[in-house]
């Protein structure tokens, strides 16, 4: 583009739809910024709006330090910013312990590990059963719920407009903004359906947690770890939310799959998992559930690689249309782009 927009409308009010947002009205000060969505903080739908029932941390999943884990970096410094000016974003530094069944994380070395401010071995004699080494590393813990609002009152503060409204195709949102040139299309899974993107390449993963009482004892950190024992997909982390928002346990990773009830069997075993990681949790019986949550993140195969973000420029009838979706599990902890990303793109 020649010169700035002057007004630009984003698609989607999950933590992508946002975050873009923000960004865009921190690099087009002038511009008028308008969100549309169907649902907004404040509202939930497993299926449709999935942000708020992420844990959400910080840990990437990145096996180099490639286009998708530059997005961690500059989340994690960005996430570093948002705890220390403001506490009442739900966004906390907290230590993260990550266990493993085999010595595969001594064969290379992780290429965050100069991100996060280093990574040290933890001490054996602390590790549960059957683990061969744990990784210490300092973090991140967002509160979603309080995550979200905080977001869009830094939006409300800065004159960006919000719209509840839905759309079926891309075209119909450009003709309803006829002054907007700069569309970002941020609606996850539902992408897939949205006519004039239909987008078969983005699918759901189901993940499931619970959300359960704080103990007594606050918890210090956070746990993550997985085995070759377990059945394919499924993995164990605790996750202590700041600001009152109890504590996250799960999980699971299954790709397409649609269904929004929770497996109360895999449930089962999700207690029992975090339980053996945290000891502090106490046992798995006596554990206080407020609910068990579904939800099904955004997961697209870009250029024969799955599980990478959508984030591409793409001129429609006269207008540019940013997508930013399919970051399946790694939504919150890859959500921030570098200072002037989205203007380079115009």
């Amino acid at each position: 583009m020649s010169s700035s927009p002057s007004e630009i409308v984003v698609l989607g009010g999950g933590v992508a739809g946002l975050t873009t947002a923000f960004e865009a009205r921190q690099q087009f000060p002038a511009a008028h910024i308008t969100v549309v969505a169907k649902y907004l903080p404040g509202f939930t739908s497993p299926t449709e709006y999935v942000s708020p029932w992420a844990g959400a941390n910080w840990h990437s999943f990145e096996k180099e330090r490639n286009q998708f884990a530059e997005y961690d970096a500059v989340s994690f410094a960005k996430f570093i910013q948002i705890a220390a000016k403001t506490p009442e974003s739900g966004v906390k530094s907290l230590p993260m312990r990550v266990v493993y069944d085999n010595e595969e994380a001594r064969q290379k070395p992780l290429w965050y590990g100069e991100v996060v401010g280093g990574i040290k071995e933890a001490p054996k004699h602390e590790l549960p059963e059957g683990a061969v080494m744990g990784l210490d590393m300092d973090s991140f813990m967002i509160n979603t719920v309080a995550y979200l609002q905080w977001l869009q009152m830094q939006l409300l503060k800065t004159n960006v407009k919000f719209i509840r409204r839905t759309y079926n195709h891309i075209q119909t949102l450009m003709q309803d903004f006829p002054n907007a040139k700069v569309f970002f299309n941020c609606t996850g899974l539902g992408a897939r359906h949205l006519g004039g993107v239909e987008d078969e390449a983005v699918y759901p993963t189901k993940g499931q947690t619970i959300l359960m009482a704080e103990p007594k004892t606050p918890l210090k950190r956070m746990y993550i770890s997985s085995s070759a024992a377990w059945p394919a997909g499924e993995f164990a982390h605790v996750f202590p939310r700041p600001l009152g928002g109890g504590v996250i346990i799960g999980g699971v990773r299954r790709d397409n799959d649609w269904t929004a009830e929770p497996d109360m069997e895999l449930a089962e075993r999700i207690k029992q998992r975090c339980c053996a990681l945290a000891p502090e949790l106490g046992k798995p019986e006596d554990l206080q559930v407020l609910s068990h949550n579904v939800g099904l993140r955004p997961t697209a195969t870009i250029a024969s690689r799955v599980g990478g973000a959508r984030v591409e420029l793409e001129k429609r009838n006269g207008n540019f249309l940013i997508h930013n979706y399919g970051a399946s599990g790694a939504g919150y902890q890859s959500s921030w782009r570098n200072k002037g990303a989205w203007l380079h793109m115009l």
